[in-house]
């Protein structure tokens, strides 16, 4: 969870460092600072402030570097990016950075309102995208959570069904039930997965390479469960949706947490929710 109220700069400036870091106070933001990128990446992944600002030339570590660090890691991968850049920086060098993940530039020498300007309409725009993969991410888990139920409902009025087979008598009621019980198995051949898969994806496009990036031993059946985890189903409709038993996903979890080495208080879908 990114600390909203809390902008990282990074600058070797001393005079640059503290006009910017007046400049942030001034809006009411509460304030981090850094020498160089290396402390700023190291920082922003403990803290993971709501925005961070870097210079682009500084010892040890480069904005750019820091930048493209901060871009790919899983806690930081969505934290808006001012880099402060010098009047020599050319036009490929720039499309570079924006390619590292760079949301805004500001030349120097800057002033102030130009700085907080960028900064609203930076933290304005994360607002709103946040708001957006809120939507997305509840419309994903209602559309698992009506599948998983319609599975359920399913497969209870197929057993209801073999029940009444099996007590009644009559050889044409028989044929009968059990045409309706093939017709239910086989009206839908598609994989309830694969249906949500692609709406997952659509919102998490990098869940599934970040995640390998730290756990690279997950099996492709793990990588689902993860995924069915990440959206925050429980143990029961994750069942019905893979076509399991419920103590073999139970089974399924308790492995996954202790591939991914949770302590006992860690939840497993918290968990999931970072990458």
């Amino acid at each position: 969870m990114y600390m909203k109220d809390l902008i990282l700069i990074a600058d070797d400036n001393e005079e640059v460092l503290n006009y910017t870091a007046l400049a942030v106070e001034m809006m009411g933001y509460e304030v981090m600072t850094c020498p160089d990128g290396e402390a700023a990446f190291s920082k922003t992944i403990i803290k993971q402030p709501g925005l961070i600002i870097l210079d682009w030339k500084m010892p040890v570590m480069d904005g750019m570097q820091a930048a493209k660090l901060i871009r790919h890691h899983p806690v930081s991968k969505d934290i808006p990016i001012i880099m402060i850049t010098g009047t020599d920086n050319t036009s490929e060098l720039m499309a570079e950075a924006l390619e590292c993940g760079v949301n805004d530039f500001l030349r120097k020498p800057f002033v102030r309102l130009e700085l907080q300007a960028r900064i609203k309409s930076l933290l304005r725009q994360a607002y709103y995208m946040k708001q957006i993969i809120e939507i997305k991410n509840n419309e994903l888990n209602n559309s698992a959570i009506q599948l998983a139920q319609a599975i359920e409902l399913q497969n209870l009025t197929i057993s209801h069904l073999e029940v009444i087979f099996n007590k009644t008598i009559c050889a044409e009621t028989k044929e009968l039930i059990a045409t309706l019980i093939n017709k239910i198995k086989v009206a839908d051949k598609t994989n309830p997965l694969d249906k949500l898969h692609k709406q997952f994806v659509d919102i998490h496009k990098d869940f599934v390479s970040n995640l390998l990036l730290k756990h690279s031993d997950l099996t492709p059946a793990e990588i689902k469960l993860s995924m069915l985890l990440r959206m925050n189903l429980d143990t029961k409709e994750i069942a019905a949706l893979s076509f399991q038993t419920y103590d073999s996903v139970r089974v399924s979890r308790k492995r996954l947490r202790e591939k991914l080495k949770l302590k006992p208080e860690d939840k497993l879908n918290v968990y999931l929710m970072q990458f």
